[in-house]
């Protein structure tokens, strides 16, 4: 056994810092480490919420384009022409729909006719969407 222990070493029982001081942290050093650890989480947390406030935008997008997809198909489904103009607000959305025929100056009136829908949906802070499409409606 001896020949696998260098010679002059002594066996590692109470293990000693050179300068006096035992193992594990003191103070100064978890304070500190309490500190690092401060800094990096309060750099961090400036791009999660940058994050999101992103992914609440796209999500506030989303349900916007949807809840006109759906207004857009209920107006499409009724062939009779709606009113000129139709508005309202649904949750945190404004719309405001308008339907005009898309060939006015045809002189023979036929049976159908072709109208233009404009559907622009408006949301805070400043957020708009617009769809536009081409039916076939009754002539008024």
């Amino acid at each position: 056994m001896s020949a696998l222990k260098p010679r002059g070493s002594q066996p590692l029982v109470g293990c000693r810092h050179p300068f006096g001081g035992s193992d594990g942290f003191t103070l100064f050093e978890a304070l500190i480490a309490i500190v690092i650890l401060t800094m990096s989480l309060s750099a961090l947390l400036p791009s999660f919420t940058g994050g999101l406030r992103g992914t609440t935008a796209i999500d506030d997008h989303l349900r916007a384009r949807l809840f006109a997809q759906s207004l857009m198909a209920e107006v499409s489904h009724n062939r009779d022409p709606q009113p000129v103009v139709r508005q309202g607000q649904f949750d945190k959305f404004t719309w405001h729909l308008s339907v005009t025929p898309y060939d006015a100056d045809v002189v023979p009136r036929p049976a159908w006719r072709l109208h233009r829908l404009v559907l622009t949906i408006d949301w805070s802070p400043g957020r708009q969407i617009e769809l536009q499409t081409l039916r076939m409606m009754r002539a008024r």
